[in-house]
């Protein structure tokens, strides 16, 4: 990864992440244009400001701030409670996909939507697992952006869980160790 000039250890050790080299590439970039060199400066400067920052959106500001356990904003406006019931209505109608057959707009790759997956950067994805070959032999799924899912109207070939009084282990004491 890239040093840039300025930045302290501790700033650029929390963002230098080898799984997203997008995302450090250019928050490293963007703070050192910025001369926000430290995490105090980066807290200061604040995270709607970041947001102005070139070559910053909301996903590069969020992991940021996130890698370098900051406290991000709270909205304060009449607003707020309608966002959470946005959000809410948004994961009611993903995991409602659920036991849904779908297909990939992009491969044609069809299956049944048996997970869904929410992530740190807003990427909402829903496993296919495709129906068994010719043979009967169980075939590799995969993972897909919802985005490029046509998922079909008809009923879940499997009722979706409620997510209420999940079922887990029973309470037992731990057997004592020998």
């Amino acid at each position: 990864m890239r040093r840039f000039p300025g930045l302290n250890d501790e700033v650029y050790n929390a963002l230098t992440e080898p799984r997203a080299p997008f995302f450090t590439e250019n928050a490293l970039w963007a703070l050192s244009e910025g001369r926000l060199f430290t995490k105090e400066k980066i807290a200061q400067y604040g995270y709607e400001r970041l947001l102005r920052t070139p070559r910053i959106g909301k996903q590069t500001a969020s992991y940021i701030f996130t890698r370098l356990d900051l406290a991000f904003p709270q909205p304060v406006s009449e607003e707020t409670p309608a966002m959470s019931e946005k959000v809410s209505v948004n994961v009611a109608r993903t995991l409602d996909t659920l036991g849904r057959e779908a297909k990939d707009k992009i491969t044609g790759f069809k299956g049944t939507i048996t997970s869904v997956g929410f992530d740190l950067y807003g990427c909402v994805q829903a496993w296919l697992t495709p129906s068994t070959d010719k043979d009967g032999k169980t075939q590799d799924g995969a993972w897909f952006d919802m985005k490029r899912l046509e998922v079909a109207k008809k009923a879940p070939v499997l009722a979706p869980p409620t997510f209420e009084n999940v079922p887990g282990p029973e309470k037992k004491s731990a057997p004592p160790h020998a």
